[in-house]
């Protein structure tokens, strides 16, 4: 298949956002992810020179949370990418709702193939692939 959903990554812990690389190329065959940054400030500096379909946004950065990030890209892009929270704390998952963009998922860290396989599905569907 080819790759045509475009992916960012944002995780500051090493080994997760190892993890979540090797999963992504292994098994989800219409991802293709252009950018992978550990924080909040790198990936808004990446993101205007990068157009991507999915943004995948580790809730708890150290020095800016993914809701403040997700935040400061609506005020950066005239097209919003949708956003998917990643977190190993499922109570910060409900600040999800007070979050403005596109917010289409929410993985549980640590991320398993099937909840990425559906994501991968869930995706192509929103951009009728």
């Amino acid at each position: 298949m080819k790759k045509n959903i475009t992916v960012i990554i944002i995780e500051d812990e090493p080994r997760l956002k190892k993890e979540l690389i090797t999963l992504i190329k292994e098994y989800l065959t219409s991802f293709d992810i252009i950018g992978v940054y550990d924080n909040c400030e790198a990936a808004l500096h990446g993101i205007e020179k990068l157009s991507a379909c999915v943004f995948l946004v580790d809730i708890g950065l150290p020095e800016k949370d993914g809701f403040t990030f997700v935040n400061e890209v609506n005020a950066i892009l005239n097209t919003l990418p949708y956003i998917v929270f990643m977190s190993a704390d499922d109570h910060k998952i409900s600040n999800i709702y007070s979050t403005k963009g596109i917010i289409i998922d929410i993985l549980l860290k640590p991320i398993s193939i099937d909840r990425l396989l559906l994501l991968e599905q869930r995706v192509q569907l929103l951009l009728n692939i």
